[in-house]
């Protein structure tokens, strides 16, 4: 088992890539990390940890993530390519 340490190069670009789109998104959308705390019933702390490359998700938060931003799947990852 992997160690938060042990990352790819990779993978600790797509966090940061990640983490970049949702900060990005949320100053488009004048939303403040609390709004998205709300609309994800994620805790704010987490938002941080995620727009900050300090914390990784699964496909269920990247799909809260989405309907947060009132967007569907396809259309939120269009936004990560950029």
């Amino acid at each position: 088992m992997k160690k938060n340490n042990d990352k790819t190069f990779e993978e600790k670009n797509a966090e940061i890539n990640f983490g970049n789109m949702i900060k990005k998104l949320r100053k488009e959308f004048n939303y403040t990390q609390n709004d998205i705390a709300d609309r994800t019933n994620l805790s704010t702390q987490t938002i941080s940890r995620i727009e900050n490359c300090g914390q990784n998700v699964g496909i269920g938060t990247i799909k809260l993530f989405a309907l947060a931003f009132n967007m569907p799947m396809s259309e939120f990852f269009s936004h990560f390519e950029e």
